[in-house]
């Protein structure tokens, strides 16, 4: 059953205030948005591999569910959640696996992002240490939130789904915004960490 994701983070509008991105669901790899008041136009997701019934525009489709995006590989350590795939995969030589959004010209100044992981049985696979990068070709990548050494707060709990928050400063816009996930939260002691998934990316920014 699909439940529609609550969230306690507002739209406030335009001009240098966070709102989110996409403003409405994407339904495709490639999905184009008309008739909102802001945010319209091709919003095209793509990744290092994904699970042909989990796609990556499904970290983008507004809804809480047993699964978004799914890698459907095993390419991390089950115990620390390191990624053990080589360098065959990664973006500016930071490897794991890894999901790319392109949004409309002109993109976006990212100020935050909401990252809600799998079902408490498969909480491991959320990504626990990660890099968002930010692109304005989609060749040379600046990083915009660097979670390498920290990581980010995971926590197995009673809910179906863990909301996970990152709000830090930038002032550059990008079209291009990319998660390269280094290791899972299986590094935190949480359960199948060896696969990556993420139940929903929410991008907020102006």
């Amino acid at each position: 059953m699909k439940i529609p994701i609550i969230s306690a983070v507002l739209s406030y509008g335009f001009s240098g205030t966070p709102v989110e991105y996409p403003p409405s669901a994407l339904t495709n790899d490639s999905t184009t948005l008309s008739g909102l008041a802001y945010g319209n136009g091709v919003y095209t997701v793509t990744t290092s591999r994904q699970d042909v019934s989990y796609k990556g525009f499904r970290a983008f489709n507004k809804l809480v569910q047993d699964a978004g995006w799914y890698t459907g590989a095993s390419t991390y350590n089950s115990s620390t959640g390191a990624w053990t795939g080589g360098t065959s995969f990664g973006i500016n030589n930071i490897f794991g696996d890894w999901i790319n959004i392109h949004l409309p010209t002109p993109g976006i100044v990212l100020t935050s992002y909401r990252i809600t992981n799998r079902s408490v049985a498969n909480s491991g696979q959320a990504p626990w240490k990660y890099v968002i990068l930010g692109s304005n070709d989609n060749a040379v990548w600046t990083i915009v939130d660097d979670k390498r050494t920290t990581g980010i707060a995971w926590a197995s709990g009673t809910s179906e789904q863990v909301i996970a928050v990152s709000d830090f400063t930038n002032s550059t816009r990008y079209e291009y915004y990319a998660l390269v996930a280094t290791h899972t939260a299986a590094g935190l002691g949480l359960a199948n960490g060896s696969v990556l998934s993420i139940n929903e990316l929410r991008l907020f920014g102006y």
